[in-house]
């Protein structure tokens, strides 16, 4: 009898903690950069983004990039959406490379997933994966910062995006390419020396 009351009240504890979690995905480092990403698609299908909030005083919308061509138009206005708002930007194939991008419409500037295509340089999107609540199915989680570095409050919720068909793919330190070539170096004197 204890052990099933025990058992009862953290299946309860654990559900009302989970159902608290799982309305936002705040950044949890606010005020620090996020870790760049690129994204493909999962399978081939459609693409659809469902908006999930914004703290934005500039007036956004999403769009997205296909192996370098825009597909769909610019949406999902920032001000405008509901929760669970969605749009079918179109058809993917499974491993094209997707780009997300924020037409910051109050500012006349767009942003970008892709960090080197950003005019400034910096990371201005925090990913991470969603488990799904209500209308909004799980998926990829996108929140973009919408203002410049030099403004810039790196608190990522200024366009809050969930995207199906889509996979998340850290992109390498800088490191990583040092150590790559180094080994590559040390590689070809091995072989050199050997002959």
């Amino acid at each position: 009898m204890r052990a099933s009351f025990i058992l009862s009240f953290i299946a309860i504890a654990l559900s009302i903690s989970v159902a608290a979690n799982a309305d936002s995905i705040p950044y949890p480092n606010a005020g620090s950069l996020a870790s760049g990403h690129h994204f493909e698609a999962v399978e081939s299908g459609d693409l659809v983004g469902y908006f999930l909030g914004s703290s934005a005083l500039y007036n956004n919308q999403i769009g997205v990039f296909v192996n370098g061509t825009q597909l769909g138009a610019y949406t999902l206005d920032n001000h405008s959406s509901s929760v669970g708002q969605s749009v079918n930007f179109g058809h993917v194939n499974a491993g094209d490379r997707i780009v997300f991008a924020l037409n910051v419409l109050s500012e006349g500037y767009k942003l970008y997933s892709e960090t080197g295509m950003n005019m400034d340089s910096i990371d201005h999107a925090y990913a991470t994966m969603y488990s799904g609540q209500g209308a909004i199915p799980a998926g990829l989680y996108l929140g973009f910062e919408d203002q410049l570095a030099a403004i810039s409050d790196l608190d990522y919720n200024d366009q809050e995006m969930v995207f199906s068909n889509v996979s998340m793919v850290a992109n390498p330190e800088p490191i990583s390419f040092i150590l790559f070539g180094t080994g590559l170096l040390g590689l070809g004197l091995f072989r050199r020396k050997r002959k």
